[in-house]
């Protein structure tokens, strides 16, 4: 395995004889390339005043580590073949966005003013709005929970860690054993929340309980968690002198979107525009011929197949990447955007070179640092897929996560509309006993008490977590046929028949094994990103000169010993 990893590894970089001794400017060197020091000082720059006052043993540390990024970035893209067409559009497209950002900042910016009279005012139109909210220290233990089977189980362990802490167990230290979630290392402190800032049933919980208190389980998304409440703090107004500061951000960031917004109006679309409207943004995706123009504004071009590549960029991270909504909203934005770009190349803002220089660097180095890290990535997948023992003690450890999907086939009777709730709950629980004695159906209940029947359909569990809590720990307990209990859920009554039941199986290593690569990366993932790291950085044979940064800061050679 090492092997077969040291020659992949081995053809990012390029074999070179023994170099020649660097001169003082060099601060790293790798296979045949030099690190400057003004290169890892281009990368350092926002960071100035940071550096300025940093002790100087983790000054070292910050140079040396943003050399390392750099020689694992140029090894990474050694053998990157880029598709030129499509580096150079994503090149421009990244050059429209950073030189708008530059106008914004530079041009538009300074002249947004706010005065005393205008904060003042705000102050008292909004006197109800401006204040901290309430708050509470939160701590969290959470379980994943993937089948029925695991959900009981889970319940079962959080209970006895709730039951654990109110007998004098220490909640962050079963937080570092237990919980699977990302606040496991930091004992399970969420840390400050405020009202509004979390899902509304677990804020329910949350901020209903007083400083000390643990909650019982509560179910989240993926699984249950069990909550601690370290201190509070009530909500408080805030006086003018207070939320000054914060009244003056919020005015400017008003003030310069309307500006921006009025620049963008004024300049309006040309003739030559081509711009979509309702419908035909959502198809703009879907057509075959990638080489047709979608959007045209100013003199820029956007073909289908260009606009499908920044989309996929720009929506990766959304968990509604295929929405119609986003596309058609990313469209609207990318319309704006251009129609700014527009603005600024025409207003002259541009023509200095050095400026185009800069802005055309920096949207280069943006693509290099994004193809890095996506071939980092699948480095990193390709080194875990190769470690079969490590993914089967892994999967062995996890046994209980993998498992095919409890499933129910059920059918449901909604009833939205009735004179009396009593009578027809009354009437819609014989009718459920009737069912479970097989002498009635979900049809005499509509019959009796109106409403509508869905089609028969498959619940996986997935589709049980979504239904309201009272809804899916009764399905959880149903073995067909059976009725669910009558519930009533926002002013709606639910009865469901449940016809079929397939329970969740173990699913072997082969079945899962991407899902075990994708779980180990996920948990595992920062200690496996910093092994290959070193591994890049010992096959390109990286070095660094801490001797020629001393030097550089006139610091003697020891000093800092």
């Amino acid at each position: 395995m090492k092997t077969i990893l040291f020659v992949l590894l081995t053809t990012l970089v390029i074999s070179c004889a023994a170099p020649e001794p660097p001169d003082p400017g060099t601060l790293a060197r790798f296979a045949d390339q030099s690190i400057t020091l003004d290169e890892v000082e281009a990368h350092l720059r926002r960071r100035a005043d940071e550096l300025a006052v940093m002790p100087l043993d983790e000054l070292v540390s910050t140079y040396r580590e943003t050399a390392e990024r750099i020689c694992v970035q140029e090894s990474l893209l050694a053998d990157c073949q880029d598709d030129a067409e499509a580096r150079a559009f994503l090149v421009s497209f990244n050059e429209h966005q950073l030189a708008v950002q530059r106008y914004i900042a530079v041009v538009i910016r300074p002249t947004i003013e706010t005065d005393e009279a205008e904060v003042e005012q705000y102050f008292e139109d909004h006197r109800n709005e401006i204040g901290l909210p309430e708050r509470c220290l939160v701590s969290t233990i959470f379980r994943k929970c993937t089948d029925e089977e695991s959900f009981h189980e889970e319940e079962s362990l959080l209970r006895t860690l709730h039951d654990q802490v109110l007998s004098g167990a220490s909640f962050e230290l079963l937080a570092h054993r237990h919980s699977q979630s990302a606040t496991r290392a930091l004992g399970g402190r969420v840390g400050w929340v405020g009202r509004g800032t979390l899902e509304s049933k677990v804020e329910k919980v949350v901020f209903g309980m007083k400083k000390g208190e643990v909650s019982e389980p509560v179910q989240v998304r993926g699984g249950l968690a069990i909550f601690m409440v370290g201190e509070t703090v009530s909500p408080r107004s805030l006086s003018l002198d207070e939320s000054r500061r914060q009244i003056r951000r919020q005015l400017v960031r008003t003030k310069l979107e309307e500006a921006i917004s009025k620049i963008v109006e004024e300049a309006g679309a040309t003739g030559e525009s081509l711009i979509l409207k309702g419908e035909e943004i959502e198809k703009a995706w879907s057509g075959q011929d990638a080489e047709e123009i979608v959007l045209r504004v100013g003199g820029v071009e956007v073909s289908r197949g260009e606009l499908g590549l920044v989309s996929q960029i720009a929506l990766s991270q959304s968990s509604g990447a295929g929405d119609a909504s986003l596309k058609v909203a990313f469209y609207d934005q990318l319309v704006r955007d251009l129609t700014l770009y527009s603005v600024v190349e025409n207003s002259g803002f541009l023509d200095d070179p050095d400026l185009r220089a800069a802005i055309h660097n920096r949207a280069e180095a943006l693509i290099d640092a994004r193809r890095a890290n996506q071939r980092l990535a699948k480095l990193l997948w390709m080194r875990t897929a190769a470690d079969e023992d490590r993914l089967r003690q892994f999967f062995k450890a996890n046994r209980g996560r993998y498992t095919s999907p409890l499933k129910l086939k059920a059918k449901r009777l909604v009833v939205k509309e009735f004179e009396d709730l009593d009578r027809t709950l009354v009437t819609l629980e014989k009718v459920a006993q009737s069912i479970e004695a097989g002498t009635g159906t979900l049809e005499d209940a509509q019959a009796a008490v109106g409403g509508e029947i869905g089609p028969e359909s498959w619940l996986e569990y997935d589709d049980l977590m979504k239904l309201p809590p009272i809804i899916s720990a009764d399905l959880f307990e149903l073995s067909p046929p059976a009725v669910s209990q009558v519930t009533l859920v926002e002013g709606q009554l639910n009865l469901y028949e449940v016809l079929k039941r397939q329970e969740p199986q173990l699913l072997g290593f082969d079945e899962v094994k991407d899902t075990v690569i994708k779980d180990l990366i996920r948990e595992q993932g920062e200690m496996l990103y910093r092994d290959l790291e070193a591994e890049i950085l010992q096959s390109a044979g990286f070095e660094f000169y801490e001797k020629h940064l001393l030097a550089d800061l006139q610091i003697p050679d020891g000093a800092d010993e």
